[in-house]
């Protein structure tokens, strides 16, 4: 196994607000790939898509490739690659709130409009309501900043009958209230779950992948 330092781990966990989580990203942007998909393995963007193209064959159904998509937590560009590779080539856009990440994503060519919000619990993002057919999220909730209570604003971003591929670490998933929500966002007939299962995320660590439809 690659000898790898994890000094990076205990400080990213550690971060207590979005604020600080996006500091920590302005600060690391630059070796980011290099750490995460070099050293690590990680497979986050393949395993995300994977989820969503298992759950378009089981249920018979297609996500329109020229679909308006939108990326959130965009951060290299990786999910935006991603989603090239699996024929989206509709617009892609870009919730990114790091300068850092974002130019490192820019640079590829992938994403037509970026906001850079942070998300908070019970506060709007400027990302227009039911804009978006497919929305996309890779490794940014967890306990610590994007908790639970954001899959509601996550949610809004979507178009009534849009897409929502949400994939993260399995130990949120654990220790967090995201089961909780997910049944409240079905009880308020805001949500279909289509599909939820656990993936690879990097080394020998899981996540969990789930496919929601809006309705």
């Amino acid at each position: 196994m690659t000898d790898i330092n994890w000094g990076w781990k205990n400080e990213l966990y550690s971060a207590k607000s979005p604020r600080e989580e996006l500091a920590y990203y302005e600060k690391t942007a630059k070796d980011y790939e290099f750490e995460f998909r070099g050293m690590l393995k990680y497979c986050g963007p393949e395993m995300c898509m994977q989820t969503l193209l298992d759950c378009e064959t089981q249920l018979e159904f297609v996500v329109p490739r020229n679909c308006r998509v939108l990326d959130v937590g965009a951060g290299t560009g990786l999910s935006g690659e991603a989603l090239m590779r699996e024929g989206f080539i509709g617009k892609i856009d870009a919730l990114e709130p790091s300068d850092n990440m974002f130019s490192l994503a820019q640079a590829k060519g992938i994403y037509s409009h970026r906001y850079n919000d942070l998300i908070f619990p019970d506060t709007e993002t400027s990302v227009p309501s039911c804009s978006y057919d497919l929305v996309i999220s890779i490794g940014v909730f967890n306990t610590r900043s994007t908790t639970s209570d954001c899959l509601w604003e996550v949610v809004r971003m979507a178009k009534h009958g849009g897409y929502l591929s949400i994939y993260f670490n399995k130990l949120h998933w654990d220790q967090g209230c995201f089961k909780e929500r997910l049944i409240e966002l079905v009880a308020a007939k805001q949500i279909q779950i289509l599909s939820l299962e656990y993936k690879p995320y990097y080394e020998e660590n899981e996540a969990v992948s789930f496919v929601l439809k809006k309705l």
